[in-house]
């Protein structure tokens, strides 16, 4: 890492963040001044997801006590605006989105000793839609296809055969939804993705009143009515999905996640159909490649993102012996490795295919990406293994090359922490973090450093990245060492 030139590093709460030379620092005017904002609940609180909407607001969702839906809003300059828990018993938020044209925002997760996909939407003031309350202005607009018992309309989407778990929702330009995650049902664990429209009706289920005779995927789950419903995947008996991005240029889906422990990567086209050829394995058996699965087993990829090009980056953890490391690679949009790419030769071409760095304490993990195709880098944030524990760890590199370009890490004295999700629109990372007592959100936001003055060299070089406003993290700091999800 760079030694600090021009930045100084900001010191606040319990943790001290590092900066490389001509790096982002904690945002002045976010969380009076500190660059960061932290939720208590009086539980254990962690983040998973962050989305920020154009007017700079940031949406954090996680869970309270491992048990709760928990939905926080935050406003420009780290004011907390409100906050929506919802008393489920056993339950956690994995997804957020928002939909700039309506300032609507949809979170999903998974509930219930039996585990069912979960998706609710809000207004940008915290109403939930189909809540008949009659103070509530959404209240009798439904979404999704049930409701709490007794309520007069519907206000959420579940998806409950056998035990299954939603990880990753992104929304496409009119606002329809797809989710992806996994269903075990006691033999297999299967990846699986849905598609939703406007209103929260599944495309292809029977009772959707808009959409049930318009197919998606390659499964029909028990409406009997003769139409796909879901698009489910097989490989190995243990397959699971943890992350979702939609190419906006051809309206392509690439999910990600592991088979057995292998990394895997799947593209879909709009109607859930797997697009051939892609990558480097058949699952369909008709002798044309329908997905990538890498040369190494024991990895995963928690984190998707698509370049201006179409190029794919996916993101996760590489195991090498026993020790996980932060792990990239980048693919072309018929699913082979790009090369030359990051620091690490992947399939032994002598020519470097992929980012590899390890710690050399142990867990390292890219939980969340995100890229700005403008500007043309990408951010990656997770957990990263120091002395004692883990911190949270974000760093940038250049989209074209994999070169690391900066690197910001975040650890309270004494604890262990981890991310679990970053935005742009500014950089900000999201997570939780110990007080001794529990786990905390916590919700940082870095920005570049306004230009030095010109000293009449004619270099052009200040200390800030030109184009670049600024980046949230959404990290979580905790007690004992996390657990991937």
């Amino acid at each position: 890492m760079h030694r600090v030139r021009c930045l100084i590093a900001g010191v606040f709460l319990l943790g001290v963040l590092s900066l490389s030379a001509q790096d982002e620092v904690p945002n002045p005017g976010f969380g009076g001044g500190t660059g960061m904002v932290g939720y208590d609940g009086g539980a254990n609180e962690r983040a998973h997801a962050v989305a920020v909407d154009s007017s700079g607001n940031v949406y954090v969702a996680g869970t309270q006590n491992d048990n709760d839906f928990l939905l926080l809003k935050y406003g420009p300059t780290g004011t907390l605006l409100w906050t929506r828990l919802l008393l489920l018993g056993d339950g956690e938020l994995n997804a957020v989105v928002v939909d700039n044209a309506t300032g609507d925002v949809t979170v999903a997760g998974s509930y219930g000793g039996g585990w069912e996909m979960y998706v609710l939407r809000y207004t940008g003031n915290g109403d939930l839609y189909g809540d008949d309350d009659p103070l509530n202005p959404v209240g009798l607009t439904p979404f999704g296809n049930q409701n709490w018992i007794g309520a007069a309309v519907n206000d959420r989407f579940v998806f409950s055969n056998n035990s299954s778990y939603v990880t990753g929702l992104v929304m496409d330009a009119s606002g329809e939804l797809y989710l992806t995650g996994w269903e075990d049902d006691g033999i297999s664990i299967y990846g699986l993705t849905m598609k939703l429209d406007t209103h929260g009706h599944r495309y292809g289920d029977s009772s959707s009143p808009d959409v049930a005779t318009t197919s998606f995927g390659n499964s029909e789950y028990g409406d009997g009515n003769g139409t796909s419903d879901a698009a489910d995947f097989n490989l190995s008996g243990s397959d699971r999905f943890y992350s979702i991005a939609r190419d906006s240029a051809t309206g392509h889906l690439y999910v990600a996640g592991e088979s057995s422990g292998v990394p895997l990567v799947a593209k879909y086209d709009s109607s859930g159909l797997l697009v051939e050829p892609f990558g480097n394995g058949d699952y369909d058996g008709n002798t044309t490649s329908d997905h990538l699965v890498l040369p190494f087993n024991n990895g995963q990829f928690y984190a998707l993102a698509v370049d201006g090009a179409g190029n794919i980056l996916a993101a996760g953890a590489y195991v090498a012996g026993s020790d996980n490391d932060y792990f990239v690679v980048k693919l072309t949009p018929a699913g082979v490795l790009i090369e030359p790419f990051g620091n690490f030769d992947l399939d032994g071409n002598t020519i470097n295919d992929a980012i590899v760095l390890d710690s050399g304490f142990g867990d390292d993990r890219i939980y969340g990406m995100a890229i700005d195709n403008a500007a043309g880098f990408f951010v990656v944030t997770g957990t990263f293994g120091v002395g004692g524990g883990t911190e949270i760890r974000t760093m940038k590199f250049a989209t074209a090359t994999g070169v690391q370009l900066h690197s910001l890490s975040y650890k309270p004295a004494g604890f262990s922490s981890e991310a679990r999700a970053i935005a742009l629109g500014s950089f900000f990372v999201a997570g939780f973090e110990s007080n001794g007592a529990g786990e905390d959100i916590r919700l940082i936001k870095y920005s570049s450093p306004p230009p030095a003055p010109d000293n009449g060299d004619n270099d052009g070089v200040g200390c800030g990245m030109i184009g670049l406003e600024a980046l949230m993290l959404l990290g979580l700091i905790r007690i004992f060492r996390g657990r991937a999800r």
